[in-house]
């Protein structure tokens, strides 16, 4: 056992030493007082990129997003509480079902006039949001799109809004006025 421990505490203090010379300032910024955030990305749609960085998720490319029937098949889903802000570029058409669920520090989305469906309980337990505007192609609100949105103020929607599905706004417990345009024909309980 002596000869090991000889042999191995040699190699435990190269590994410190590596450690703290060479991974320990490329985490806290080189020791220039800077922080590192590290950047994660990853595929959620065919032709749809995401990306994480200082605490803004930007979602990029063409086409439709994923439905997630589980919200923890989201692939930011465990970097949620990290997630204040997300902007959702021009040309994607579709927000997922279940897509946002559960990012609870969510201050404000960027949805571009490109997206034309948003999918079911897609901002749900967003409980920071405040505001959020819908692009004028939406034609309904989903089930549960803004359930348990508690701090939910105000929503912006245009007049082509046909139906309200059920749930959409439940626990939405600062949602005070909700306008409710003559075009909605259906709304589900």
């Amino acid at each position: 056992c002596n000869k090991l421990r000889r042999e191995l505490y040699p190699s435990i203090s190269i590994l410190k030493e590596i450690y703290e010379e060479a991974i320990t300032p490329c985490i806290t910024g080189g020791g220039n007082g800077s922080s590192f955030t590290p950047s994660i990305s990853d595929s959620c749609g065919e032709n749809l990129t995401w990306s994480l960085n200082e605490n803004v998720l930007t979602i990029s490319g063409s086409g439709d997003m994923l439905d997630f029937d589980n919200p923890l098949r989201a692939p930011w889903y465990e970097q949620r509480d990290n997630i204040q802000t997300v902007i959702i570029k021009d040309g994607i058409t579709t927000i997922g079902a279940n897509a946002f669920i559960g990012c609870t520090n969510v201050t404000s989305f960027s949805i571009p006039e490109s997206v034309t469906y948003i999918g079911y309980g897609a901002f749900s337990n967003c409980f920071f949001l405040e505001k959020i505007t819908l692009p004028s192609k939406i034609t309904s609100i989903s089930d549960k799109m803004f359930y348990a949105c508690r701090n939910l103020k105000e929503l912006h929607f245009s007049g082509n809004i046909k139906s309200i599905g059920s749930y959409a706004f439940y626990l939405c417990s600062d949602l005070t006025e909700l306008k409710i345009p003559d075009t909605v024909t259906t709304i589900y309980s």
